[in-house]
C-alpha cells in the first residue's frame, strides 16, 4: 500500500479503487490474515464496500483458504450473502 506497484504510469493503490468491492475474511487464515485485508479496506475510496466474515467449516480445516469456496457453511451462509450483495449492486447499476 506504499504506492510502489504501478500499472502503466499510475500507482496501483487502494485509494484508486472506486467500484463496489466485497471481501471475505477468514479469522484463521495465515495466507491472507485479517491484518492484511482490513487496512486495505480502510483505504479503498469507494463507499460501497462490504466485509464478510467466514468462520470456517468442519472437515476443511486443512484447506482453510478454499473452505470459503467449498465448505458447507460457506454455501449455506457466505455465498447467499455474496449473491445478495451482487444482486443489490447490479440493481443499483454498479455492475455493467
Amino acid at each position: 500500500m506504499t504506492g510502489t506497484l504501478r500499472v502503466g504510469t499510475r500507482p496501483a493503490t487502494p485509494r484508486g479503487l472506486v467500484m463496489p468491492i466485497v471481501g471475505v475474511i477468514d479469522l484463521r487464515s495465515s495466507i491472507v490474515p485479517p491484518s492484511s485485508v482490513l487496512p486495505f479496506f480502510a483505504r479503498v475510496s469507494t463507499s460501497d464496500k462490504k466485509v464478510l466474515w467466514y468462520r470456517g467449516d468442519k472437515g476443511v480445516a486443512a484447506l482453510q483458504h478454499v473452505g470459503a469456496l467449498v465448505g458447507q457453511s460457506a454455501h449455506r451462509q457466505l455465498w447467499p450473502e455474496i449473491a445478495a450483495w451482487l444482486h443489490r449492486i447490479a440493481r443499483a447499476g454498479g455492475i455493467p
